[in-house]
């Protein structure tokens, strides 16, 4: 007898923070700021535990004046390495500025307010505190620079005083996955059981998030990304067939080309699209690309498949620079995860 399949972990990826949390754990908010953000994730149904994540880029974090602040644009000019862990932002000061804002929460109630921070240890590329408190609830976080990313992010597990044995187990699964950064030069996008990873040098300019509807359009420089995924995928293609439905959702016209068929590494078969942009087209992209050819959109690659195991349709559609990306619709939709 097969062996019920076991609820899949939550995970959750965004502005090059990725992570892996219990399942059915909801993202709730976030920032949509690259450099300065935060993400908010919370657990299902009734239970009070949530995750907080909140990020900035350290260099903007100095005074441009201080020392710190000199040395990391002298290093910039001259293409050296910037300072590892040991260099960096107070993070005891940032950490404490933080819990303040916990601490009036906590007096508004009129409950004591307590917190233990570990000495500053050493985590590889990061120098990092630990640290725990108890007020009006309690929780459990880190803080830490990384050297590599030049971020500081505060990560915590926050609930009730009763969910001390949830939280730590939260806690060790949260900081036991969690990345600042991206991974060989991609970004994990990964939010209501979307998942994608897209080159970091896109960044990301729209999105919309409803329940049957999911869309993220990214831009680097005159080129364009937009990832979309569509629920209830049966119900669609009773009255279009997969290419009639695309060509309907598509951002360019494609009446005049023909479809090819192109197989994925997850077993689907995707309708796409390929071809050279008309003239206006080129021109607006370059417009787009500040004049810079390189970066100017030329061609179009667009596509979109069906997964019958979740009933949803994905499209991937791509405005791109034919001398530098050739092969990046291939590569994108193959680390597009649309089921187990």
């Amino acid at each position: 007898m097969r062996e019920e399949e076991q609820p899949a972990a939550t995970v959750i990826g965004w502005q090059g923070i990725r992570c892996v949390l219990p399942p059915d754990w909801n993202l709730v908010s976030f920032s949509l700021e690259r450099d300065s953000g935060y993400l908010r994730v919370d657990a299902p149904a009734d239970n009070a535990l949530t995750v907080q994540i909140r990020w900035l880029d350290a260099g903007r974090s100095q005074e441009p004046n201080s020392i710190y602040g000199y040395l990391m644009r002298f290093l910039q000019k001259r293409g050296r390495p910037t300072p590892r862990a040991t260099a960096g932002p107070d993070l005891k000061a940032s950490l404490e500025r933080l819990l303040k804002e916990t601490e009036k929460r906590a007096r508004k109630e009129h409950v004591r307010f307590e917190c233990h921070l570990k000495p500053e240890h050493i985590e590889g590329d990061r120098r990092a505190i630990n640290f725990q408190w108890i007020g009006d609830g309690r929780g459990q976080g880190k803080i830490w620079y990384c050297a590599q990313c030049n971020r500081v992010v505060m990560a915590q597990v926050a609930g009730l005083n009763k969910d001390h044995a949830a939280i730590a187990s939260v806690a060790a699964k949260l900081f036991g996955t969690l990345q600042d950064h991206s991974v060989d030069g991609r970004d994990l996008w990964a939010l209501y059981d979307l998942q994608v990873e897209v080159p970091n040098t896109f960044r990301l300019k729209e999105q919309q998030l409803y329940a049957g509807h999911l869309k993220l359009v990214f831009s680097r420089h005159g080129e364009r990304l937009v990832v979309e995924r569509w629920g209830l995928a049966s119900t669609t293609l009773r009255r279009f067939t997969l290419n009639e439905w695309f060509c309907n959702q598509a951002l360019i016209g494609l009446k005049k080309q023909q479809p090819l068929s192109v197989g994925l590494p997850m077993g689907h078969e995707a309708v796409f699209y390929h071809f050279r942009l008309p003239m206006l087209n080129r021109i607006g992209g370059l417009k787009s690309a500040m004049g810079k050819p390189l970066r100017a959109a030329t061609h179009y690659a667009g596509g979109g498949w069906v997964c019958e195991a979740t009933n949803r349709i994905y499209s991937l559609q791509l405005f791109y620079n034919e001398r530098v990306n050739r092969d990046l619709w291939y590569e994108v939709a193959s680390r597009c995860l649309c089921h187990r």
